[in-house]
């Protein structure tokens, strides 16, 4: 991990941390690039683990089932041209 993204690590951990003091539980995720073009993941949260995972989780569903909704609409706009 570079120093760039110890930092980040850092703040995002901060971040959680202010947050967690008015909710439940809170999961903060965050993509950076790196210097060989691929990108790093990094993750920060704090509170309830299971109602994280159980957002995430929902949030997940929810965001496959739009893209199924997405993918039917263009089906059937392609099926009328």
């Amino acid at each position: 991990m570079t120093n760039e993204h110890a930092q980040m690590l850092d703040r995002v951990q901060k971040i959680a941390t202010e947050l967690g003091e008015y909710a439940d539980s809170v999961r903060i995720f965050v993509t950076l690039p790196t210097e060989n073009g691929t990108s790093v993941g990094i993750d920060a949260g704090c509170g309830n683990l299971y109602a994280q995972i159980g957002q995430v989780s929902e949030w997940l569903c929810i965001q496959t089932q739009y893209q199924r909704n997405w993918a039917i609409r263009k089906d059937n706009e392609d099926e009328g041209t």
